[in-house]
Order: C-alpha cells, then structure tokens, then sequence
C-alpha cells in the first residue's frame, strides 16, 4: 500500500495495551511479554520489517473491524502468543506479503489450544 502516514516502529515490553486506530506503516513490530496490540477501528497497516509475537503477546480486534495487515519482511508468531477469536471471520483479517517479503512466514500453536486463537 502507498501513501500510508509514518508511524515508526513498536517495540514495548511488558503488560501494556497499544491501540491502532488509524492506518500506517511501520518499520517493525515486536511484542514482548503480555503486550496486547489491540486494533480498534478499520485499518490498513504496513510493516516494512520484521513483525514478531513473542510468548505470552496477544494480537486483538474489536468487534466490526476489519484489518489488512501487509508484511513486507517476515512475521514470526512464538508458541503462546495468540490472535483473538475475530480472526473466524476472514473479512475481519487480511494479510498480505508484499513483493520485499523475504523472511519467514513463521505461526507457532501450542497443541489443541485452537492454532493460536484466544
């Protein structure tokens, strides 16, 4: 996608909520710990580098919205981190790979917890 407002990166570390309320492209994403990313409003988000779930991060979407979600570098969800049970509905979360996407594509799931959903 082009011409989405800079929004840097998110790299927070343990126990906070971060809201995405509008669209943007950002250098990386890293959750650590409890972060929660909460998506609250419909939005197109870029992230150029790489977008990482570590153990324990929660990836949330408010009911109605809807988010495509482009990675242009690697995405890499570690075991114990989950997606909310929004994601059942396809419209609800898009992703794409763009052309730069050189990583890996990496979902971890821990055994009969649902792939990684909450």
């Amino acid at each position: 996608p082009q011409g989405l407002p800079w929004r840097g990166e998110i790299t927070e570390d343990d126990g906070p909520i971060i809201n995405i309320t509008e669209n943007g492209e950002y250098s990386s994403i890293n959750l650590n710990k409890s972060v929660a990313l909460n998506i609250v409003d419909d939005v197109t988000v870029y992230i150029a580098g790489p977008f990482i779930m570590q153990k324990g991060s929660k990836f949330l979407i408010e009911d109605g919205v809807h988010v495509q979600l482009y990675l242009g570098h690697s995405f890499y969800m570690e075991n114990g981190s989950k997606f909310n049970k929004k994601m059942d509905v396809p419209t609800n979360l898009q992703i794409w790979g763009t052309d730069t996407f050189t990583g890996d594509f990496v979902a971890e799931g821990d055994e009969g917890d649902g792939g990684g959903k909450e």
